[in-house]
């Protein structure tokens, strides 16, 4: 049996029947795969930035602004979370002594690395929240003037 996941453009078909261990010894089978809903979302954002580039139809007042700062600041949200649940691969493999590094590094050292570099990814994702929710509130004071 297959499971299809994904929209019209873009679908990825899984065999759910045959199971495949990964590194840390978790059927695949029985995981969803986390990485295509970050493909789905970033081809999201991609086709928000291209159809906002210029003025369109549908995208000519304040509230339209208000409305995509408040959607980017329920994005910027969740960022901190998927940020630190997207490590978790990596650690599981590093926990079962299975990580290596390109040219002999030391896995130790770069997991040290790769950790604080999450926890500054975190923080930098908890400033854009914070300065989305400020744009956002001021944005939703703004109106058209039509007299």
């Amino acid at each position: 049996m297959s499971k299809i996941i994904g929209g019209a453009t873009s679908q990825i078909v899984i065999d759910t029947e045959t199971p495949i261990n990964t590194p840390t010894g978790t059927p695949l089978r029985s995981r969803l795969m986390p990485k295509h809903y970050l493909r789905t979302s970033s081809k999201a954002l991609q086709e928000f930035n291209r159809a906002t580039h210029h003025p369109t139809p549908g995208w000519d007042y304040p509230a339209d602004s208000c409305t995509a700062i408040g959607r980017l600041a329920q994005i910027s949200r969740m960022l901190p979370q998927a940020i630190e649940q997207s490590i978790h691969p990596a650690q599981r493999v590093h926990e079962h002594g299975k990580l290596l590094i390109d040219n002999g590094g030391d896995p130790d050292q770069q997991m040290t690395n790769f950790l604080t570099s999450m926890e500054e990814a975190v923080a930098a994702a908890e400033a854009l929240n914070s300065a989305l929710e400020t744009m956002h509130s001021i944005s939703a004071r703004m109106i058209l003037d039509i007299s």
